[in-house]
């Protein structure tokens, strides 16, 4: 089988999974182009993963890179631009969550993915493949602990990672959308409804970084 040439947007903390991900680990994959804004980013694509096509324009990524498909996994706000130009550009795609930071740019990803039926695109919701989670998924579906009414979510980021969070809070969508979508995504999953009212609080103790990006280091919502 052809190997898929991927080209990867973003080598942050999540980005470097990914990238080693495609590089090593997933059969009939290739990594053969990398984008950052970062040089230091550039830089461990070319040494530790082989890159060669290195960029730090993402439309010139897609212009003149050799890929057949692109990984995203920039900062949350330029998600859904880069979808539509990755698909309008002819190339399958796979974005990390969340889609968007607003519902208009939502709206629009989602177009730009309806006009190309040709192609791939994945949002990445992984935990629905996690085994842990499938298989409570087969337990509900079972009936083995009744009809599911309530979904009880906790989730902590450590604090040895926290100044990567402050760095891109303004633009991540916050502690919900950035971070507790996930939670979200398994509640929609588990109950098969979506949330037809939310209630939400925060609070900052520690970092007062997050409170001037409009965002909290803390929250609680019921859904």
């Amino acid at each position: 089988m052809e190997k898929v040439k991927v080209g990867i947007a973003g080598l942050g903390r999540l980005g470097k999974v990914h990238a080693n991900n495609i590089a090593y680990k997933i059969p009939n994959a290739e990594l053969t182009a990398a984008c950052s804004i970062m040089p230091a980013e550039l830089e461990y694509a070319q040494k530790e993963l082989g890159v060669k096509d290195v960029y730090t324009d993402f439309d010139e990524m897609l212009a003149k890179a050799d890929i057949d498909a692109v990984a995203i996994v920039t900062t949350s706000g330029l998600h859904c631009s880069q979808i539509a130009k990755a698909l309008d550009a002819g190339k399958h795609v796979f974005s990390e969550k969340p889609l968007g930071v607003n519902v208009e740019a939502c709206k629009q990803a989602e177009v730009a993915v309806e006009r190309h039926p040709e192609l791939s695109f994945f949002l990445g919701f992984m935990r629905r493949f996690d085994p842990s989670y499938a298989y409570a998924m087969e337990k509900f579906k079972a009936g083995l602990i009744g009809e599911p009414y309530m979904v009880k979510a906790t989730g902590i980021d450590p604090e040895a990672l926290v100044q990567g969070a402050i760095r891109f809070a303004p633009t991540s969508g916050g502690i919900f959308i950035d971070m507790a979508i996930h939670d979200i995504d398994l509640m929609r999953w588990f109950l098969g409804e979506d949330p037809v009212e939310v209630y939400a609080s925060g609070a900052t103790f520690k970092h007062p970084e997050f409170k001037a990006a409009g965002d909290d280091e803390t929250g609680v919502a019921m859904y």
